[in-house]
């Protein structure tokens, strides 16, 4: 009996330590596992940056190509239509034409200029320049000289101002 006693405590002690030893070797593969798939993200990272350097690589093969032929294509097209002929004698300025242009726009400006100057000036010169809602208060006759009376009217009556009509 102690024998298989001793038996099965031994078998026990060995599946435990088989048991430990299981679980050690599982956190082990764990750890590698999580690290060959940290790998993989990174050799996806790595992938996507060749294939994105390889067709900025064929683009520029492309355009180095087609610059290429360009450079040797020995047509264009570009034509000449008529050819540059050289002056008969030298252009020089018509000094009459000028003068006259320059006296004939300067009067037109000189106008313009004036009747600007006119419209905006507000002061009063006419009876007609108050018919525009002003009140007015009087009216004064033209001004009649004395016509050689120096001191007044004979009558003896004076007036300061004429009379209104």
């Amino acid at each position: 009996m102690k024998k298989i006693a001793a038996g099965i405590a031994s078998s026990a002690r060995l599946s435990r330590q088989r048991e430990v030893d299981l679980t050690k070797a599982m956190a082990t593969q764990r750890a590698r596992l999580l690290e060959l798939k940290e790998n993989r993200n990174e050799f996806t990272v790595l992938r996507r940056n060749v294939e994105s350097a390889e067709k900025a690589y064929d683009t520029a093969m492309q355009r180095h190509v087609v610059s290429q032929v360009e450079s040797r294509a020995s047509q264009t097209n570009v034509t000449v239509l008529n050819a540059a002929v050289v002056p008969g004698k030298p252009s020089q300025p018509k000094i009459a034409l000028n003068i006259a242009l320059s006296v004939v726009v300067g009067t037109m400006l000189g106008i313009a200029l004036v009747m600007l100057m006119e419209m905006f000036d507000r002061r009063v010169r006419t009876r007609s320049d108050l018919d525009s809602d002003v009140p007015l208060l009087a009216v004064l006759n033209t001004w009649q000289p004395a016509q050689g009376r120096l001191l007044g009217r004979p009558s003896g009556t004076a007036r300061a101002l004429p009379n209104p009509g």
